[in-house]
């Protein structure tokens, strides 16, 4: 029998009553959890916050959090969901301060410097971020999440050939990772390098033909390129049958 961590049971329910724009329920799941839960009070702080911020009540997250630190100064999660309030609020410069706050009590933490290098890309500072990211990948050269942050981080930074090698390496670890093979088909259509784009696209729909934007994916490779596009539509409207709302799908179909 597999045994079921209580905490990590509750938190999926949180989680899932926050999918379901519940936002009411999620935090009378977070409540419940403080006062029941074996794990510290913070995690729940924490967790209660986050639901705040999905629903669009930041500054109340802000306030909570604030008192929560007062008696944990130094608290890694607090101080991260924190950042996202701030971001949340477009306060980018409290966002960064409250990231360092938690780098100076905890200075080789990935999570906190992986959030810092976002920020850097939200101020702009693309120098400060993509060497926050090459220094992420230089500890651990082999994980994909790091090698895609800094692909992002070299594309906006306007190093497009550099995006596609950390992508290109993603994919070397792992060829079928379908986050790589969608953002490097998006890296090739902006170099106009159609032909490669709608490679990835295709081996994106064999890996993964039930999810709507593996779907998208193709159709919009094929627009971009001018190609097939009769094909093109018939990928969008199978995306659609997947996901009928979506606003994206939508757009690529019209």
């Amino acid at each position: 029998l597999t045994v079921v961590d209580p905490a990590q049971l509750q938190a999926a329910l949180v989680n899932l009553a926050v999918s379901r724009k519940d936002y009411a329920g999620a935090l009378k799941l977070c409540d419940q959890a403080a006062r029941k839960s074996a794990s510290p009070q913070q995690v729940w702080q924490a967790n209660r916050a986050g639901v705040l911020i999905a629903a669009d009540r930041a500054e109340e997250a802000v306030a909570e959090l604030e008192k929560a630190l007062s008696a944990k100064p130094d608290d890694k999660n607090l101080l991260l969901i924190l950042a996202r309030a701030h971001g949340h609020l477009k306060k980018m410069d409290l966002a960064r301060k409250d990231l360092d706050r938690g780098l100076a009590a905890a200075p080789t933490d990935t999570e906190l410097q992986r959030a810092r290098g976002w920020a850097a890309l939200e101020a702009k500072d693309y120098d400060d971020a993509v060497a926050r990211f090459e220094a992420l990948v230089a500890a651990e050269p082999d994980n994909i999440y790091r090698l895609m942050n800094l692909s992002h981080a070299y594309q906006m930074a306007k190093r497009p050939e550099a995006a596609l090698r950390e992508a290109d390496e993603a994919l070397r670890i792992d060829p079928f990772d379908t986050d790589a093979l969608t953002w490097r088909a998006e890296l090739l259509q902006r170099q106009k390098r159609f032909d490669l784009a709608l490679a990835d696209a295709e081996t994106i729909v064999t890996l993964r033909p039930d999810i709507a934007s593996s779907w998208n994916s193709r159709c919009w490779a094929r627009a971009v390129a001018g190609v097939e596009l009769d094909k093109a539509l018939a990928d969008c409207n199978a995306s659609l049958k997947l996901r009928p709302r979506s606003a994206s799908i939508l757009d690529s179909r019209a």
